[in-house]
């Protein structure tokens, strides 16, 4: 979408999915909450994150990695600085505290706040998850699909998008796409 003259921006938990993203992107922003404090101009599109977000890059095992990646997306909305943002979190505490747990509650308090304040800015806001624990078929079998790709060539045109789905199960080298990957 880059290549088309979006203005894209990626900013991941993680650095070493930031690393997929940045692939091809041209003249965006894209950096991970993990190494806020390392970005540069030339290789993540902004610098000097740290002062921008208004507090130091957090340590990799923590609620607030995530909760940096959802205040840097705050702040390009607010500073309208992209047309496509895309924020990854970490899984840390859905792995470290069970639902009902403080904890988890109040993680979950604090994505709503933010995604709330990103509608508020006028964002349209879609949130997926990687798994869960609900049925992920129809009553008839068939799989209950939504297309990233093709919902978002319906908005910015045919063939101006490409979808990489960043599966961890896989190498970093061969990431499955949107159209090779095909469900179970």
């Amino acid at each position: 979408m880059s290549k088309r003259g979006v203005r894209v921006a990626a900013i991941t938990a993680k650095d070493k999915l930031r690393r997929i993203l940045d692939h091809g992107l041209e003249n965006g922003i894209c950096f991970s909450a993990e190494h806020a404090d390392k970005c540069t101009l030339i290789e993540n599109g902004i610098d000097k994150i740290e002062s921008w977000i208004g507090r130091p890059a957090p340590i990799q095992y923590s609620a607030d990695l995530s909760r940096y990646v959802l205040d840097a997306g705050v702040k390009l909305l607010k500073e309208r600085r992209a047309d496509l943002i895309y924020l990854t979190l970490s899984d840390f505490v859905q792995h470290k505290h069970a639902p009902g747990e403080p904890e988890a509650n109040e993680f979950l308090a604090v994505i709503d706040e933010r995604l709330g304040e990103m509608a508020d800015l006028g964002a349209v806001v879609a949130v997926t998850g990687d798994h869960g624990m609900s049925d992920k078929s129809r009553g008839d079998g068939t799989p209950c699909v939504l297309f990233l790709q093709e919902e978002l060539e319906s908005q910015f045109d045919r063939g101006s998008v490409r979808v990489i789905c960043p599966i961890t199960d896989l190498c970093e080298s061969t990431p499955a796409t949107a159209t090779t990957w095909k469900p179970c």
